[in-house]
């Protein structure tokens, strides 16, 4: 089971960082200053 959730973790880190930098670059581009940047 700790082998699996390992995986599931990287996975779900590698999946989440690209997408969630792109919306985030976007996001900045318009005037959306009061979003915090994650």
């Amino acid at each position: 089971m700790k082998k699996e959730a390992a995986t599931e973790f990287t996975t779900a880190t590698k999946n989440e960082a690209p997408v969630a930098k792109a919306p985030e670059a976007a996001v900045r581009t318009p005037v959306n200053a009061p979003k915090p940047a994650i």
